[in-house]
């Protein structure tokens, strides 16, 4: 699937036309979406599905960073940003498209749809090291999927959230990179539904 994606930032800049998208507490956003109107899939042929990103070399890779993964609660514009500091089209920390704002700065998340983790809004959770990097990080978005077929929640896609970690920022490929192996996908597995 092709996915759109954006770093939102909270000098209110739109970083959706960047290569890589930035993790870093309270600073940097991404939102990662993918359309599933061509899947032509019931949500009970849904075996598994994994959003995997690629976690570059590039950054200040200095401690761990904990990620939790939610599912955005409202549509949104990826934009075309690629500076700092510069408000652009698109979505930002304030805003979710360019003429519209977010409910609560730095994005809309769903806080209480149990995706497996009880009715918090948790997706899953992944760590990111100085050691893991040039590699793919997976999150297990199954259930995410399934409500989004069965049109239990309507697909807005992903954010994921930075937790600790001061003074370190991990990148991982966006939908932008020029090398298209490495850009964010998502992987359906399929099971036959029973009758």
């Amino acid at each position: 699937s092709n996915a759109v994606d954006a770093a939102v930032h909270n000098q209110e800049a739109n970083l959706g036309g960047r290569p890589q998208l930035e993790l870093l507490t309270d600073l940097y956003r991404p939102l990662i979406e993918f359309d599933l109107n061509s899947a032509s899939l019931l949500p009970e042929e849904v075996g598994s599905a994994r959003l995997e990103v690629y976690q570059l070399s590039t950054g200040i890779l200095n401690q761990n960073m904990d990620l939790t993964l939610h599912a955005v609660s409202r549509d949104w514009e990826e934009g075309t940003g690629f500076a700092n500091n510069v408000p652009g089209d698109g979505a930002g920390w304030l805003n979710a498209t360019t003429t519209e704002t977010w409910n609560t700065v730095g994005g809309d998340f769903n806080g209480s749809f149990d995706f497996g983790n009880g009715p918090n809004g948790l997706i899953d959770s992944e760590i990111l090291t100085a050691t893991s990097i040039e590699t793919y990080h997976d999150f297990d978005v199954t259930t995410a999927v399934r409500a989004w077929l069965a049109g239990d929640l309507p697909n807005f896609g992903f954010a994921i959230q930075a937790h600790t970690a001061q003074f370190t920022e991990y990148q991982i490929a966006s939908s932008e990179h020029a090398n298209p192996a490495i850009r964010p996908r998502l992987i359906i597995e399929t099971q036959e539904a029973s009758i």
